[in-house]
């Protein structure tokens, strides 16, 4: 082992259980050292993950801050200090030390690698590892995507939270189904004209400014573009299999027809904390007939749209600038709206004719706001008192 000195910060603020950005692992996993506890354990199982917004799915690891002087952080080796053996299948260490990808040739059975908040600088030591479906590489100083063009079986590969500016050496991964490139410096998208099995894209929290070279990915469900500087919703395509699309906290502060026309099986869209304006008149956005769940949150919009989509189930306009509570007569149009935000809207001022009016308007409501509504128990000697979500049945003989 080698000692290095270096801050502290190499040391997690505590194990969690965090599950992993692709699909679930399959196969054993590797063993702590003595004497420390970094999280070791498989990936959550199951396929239910895949619903979250990627980002959101396995935590940013938080180191701790200290006023202490750091001691010298002992660097740990894989096939060292953590056992690799012949027959395994998977690996994954975190906050484990890491410094570099070693020894990996003893493991050539290898499926799946998840390599999460070490310190790892350079993606190599894989030459042996042809057998891999699963490379997850997760907050670490990565800077270019690299000696990965043999993993030809490749599935799933996630390099978030690094510092990679360029998508590229990614051509001969044509069986990459979900890629994962969020919190980097990526500027570009780009690299990705081989990779027509790709179902999820997630390049949220980087640089890019464009929506773009993604045209050809006809089988494309998720694509997570949230924080960047992207300026113009235009959507390449048509993507007729694009089911989930976030353009949350951009610079966008006009509408484009191809949101409605080019992804026309959508059903989650997130355009919360852009400078929209209201939504263009019908067709506009009842073109996207599949819709679900909308996002319009911290928009300066100052009327809501009027939707007839049938399948609407959730609507978030808070903090708008949306002022006449006629507005909410809108909501009527959507039979099966259950969740609705309009918090922190001018047309709050008075909250109790505010939620009087929405429950009236949306009879299938379950939420409002924070707030869950409560519907009466049955039977003609019982009054409804809902305040916050909270009835108090009160009955006639009282």
């Amino acid at each position: 082992m080698t000692e290095v000195p270096s801050a502290a910060e190499a040391m997690c603020s505590g194990p969690a259980e965090q599950p992993a950005a692709g699909d679930a692992p399959q196969g054993g996993q590797s063993a702590a050292p003595e004497g420390l506890d970094p999280v070791a354990t498989a990936a959550g199982e199951g396929e239910a993950a895949e619903d979250l917004v990627p980002s959101a799915k396995k935590a940013h690891v938080v180191f701790e801050d200290s006023d202490e002087e750091p001691e010298p952080v002992t660097y740990l080796r894989l096939g060292v200090d953590y056992e690799l053996t012949a027959d395994m299948e998977d690996l994954h260490v975190q906050c484990g030390r890491l410094a570099v990808m070693e020894n990996l040739d003893q493991a050539p059975k290898l499926t799946r690698i998840a390599l999460i908040a070490n310190h790892i600088k350079k993606v190599e030591g894989l030459e042996a590892n042809t057998e891999l479906e699963h490379l997850e590489v997760y907050q670490s100083h990565i800077k270019r995507i690299e000696n990965i063009a043999h993993l030809t079986k490749l599935e799933c590969l996630d390099f978030s939270f690094n510092n990679i500016r360029i998508m590229q050496n990614m051509g001969t991964l044509v069986k990459l189904r979900h890629l994962y490139l969020p919190s980097n410096k990526i500027v570009e998208i780009e690299g990705l004209d081989n990779l027509t099995e790709l179902t999820i894209l997630e390049l949220g929290a980087n640089r890019i400014r464009d929506i773009e070279n993604i045209a050809h990915l006809q089988k494309l469900e998720q694509l997570w573009l949230g924080k960047n500087k992207i300026t113009s919703m235009a959507l390449p395509g048509p993507l007729p299999a694009l089911k989930q699309l976030s353009l949350q906290s951009n610079r966008l502060t006009d509408w484009h027809p191809t949101l409605f026309t080019h992804a026309p099986a959508l059903e989650h869209l997130y355009l919360g904390h852009n400078g929209l304006p209201n939504v263009p008149d019908s067709p506009g956005m009842n073109q996207l007939e599949q819709l679900k769940e909308l996002d319009l949150a911290g928009n300066p919009i100052t009327e809501l749209p009027e939707l007839r989509l049938s399948q609407l189930e959730d609507l978030w306009a808070n903090d708008c600038k949306v002022e006449s509570l006629e507005q909410v007569e809108k909501l009527a149009l959507l039979p099966v709206l259950d969740t609705v935000y309009l918090e922190r809207n001018p047309l709050q001022a008075d909250a109790e004719a505010y939620r009087e009016a929405i429950i009236k308007h949306c009879p299938k409501l379950t939420q409002l706001d924070a707030d869950p509504v409560v519907k009466p128990p049955p039977g003609p000697d019982m009054r409804d008192y809902s305040v916050k979500g909270i009835v108090k049945a009160v009955s006639k003989f009282q």
